[in-house]
């Protein structure tokens, strides 16, 4: 998967809960190789990533790692500024969005990566914000039929911001999943359309 990805994806961004308690430093580091090699990683914080016994913002730093706690990374593509906002976790209340959005400029393109889908019910419409990219909810993890404990993760729109929820790539609690498959995702954003084509790729590297 990360090899069909490599000449076609401009970033990578871990949408927080790399790690849980029990997994090894040494795999985190691998894992955050593997996809420097893809693009530059961007990093946002989930409920889960202080659950181990080593320090992970220091890991993350070694490996260049961006990490991105209420502020804005802001770059220009095709002359047009385009600006990824990461925000902390809703659960632990660590999520500001006026914060991170101090010097971005008030004509880009806004992403905004949280880990909790929960942060859509904070948006404003003058914060402007074109896209959410979100997960935590694993899609419900196992699900019976359209049966889970969380909504299958997709894509929504709600008024003209569109909200990626996604299943996400590991488990919790049990290492099975059930009708919510894993999945990444490569999102290519097109200007001047109101659609965005979504990819989800398999643990396999297939198209679903």
């Amino acid at each position: 998967m990360l090899e069909e990805v490599r000449r076609k994806a401009h970033l990578v961004v871990i949408g927080g809960d790399l790690v849980e308690k029990g997994v090894p430093e040494a795999r985190v580091r691998e894992n955050v190789r593997r996809l420097q090699a893809v693009a530059p990683v961007y990093f946002v914080w989930g409920n889960n990533d202080d659950e181990v016994d080593y320090d992970l913002q220091s890991l993350l730093e070694e490996e260049r790692v961006h990490m991105l706690k209420n502020k804005a990374k802001v770059w220009e593509h095709g002359g047009v500024p385009v600006a990824l906002i990461g925000v902390g976790d809703v659960s632990r209340k660590e999520a500001d969005i006026d914060r991170a959005l101090e010097h971005v400029p008030p004509q880009s393109f806004r992403i905004l990566a949280c880990h909790n889908p929960a942060i859509v019910a904070r948006l404003r419409e003058e914060q402007h914000i074109s896209l959410v990219l979100s997960g935590h909810t694993h899609g419900g993890q196992i699900r019976f039929f359209s049966i889970g404990f969380y909504e299958k993760g997709g894509l929504k729109w709600q008024g003209s911001t569109a909200v990626l929820t996604s299943n996400g790539y590991g488990t919790t609690g049990v290492p099975l999943r059930l009708g919510a498959p894993a999945e990444t995702h490569l999102i290519t954003i097109v200007p001047g359309k109101p659609t965005l084509e979504k990819k989800c790729l398999s643990k396999t590297g297939k198209t679903m």
